[in-house]
């Protein structure tokens, strides 16, 4: 059986990847994660 990602699935996560180097770092998600709510309503 065979369980590599398709090659829209790579896409997929390629994408998400980049959007979360851009949107998120992880400076912004250590702050996220020390306020009440522990997330962004703009993400």
């Amino acid at each position: 059986m065979d369980l590599s990602l398709t090659e829209q699935q790579e896409l997929l996560k390629t994408t998400a990847r980049d959007f979360m180097e851009r949107e998120a770092s992880k400076d912004i998600l250590i702050e996220l994660e020390e306020t009440e709510s522990g997330y962004s309503d703009e993400l």
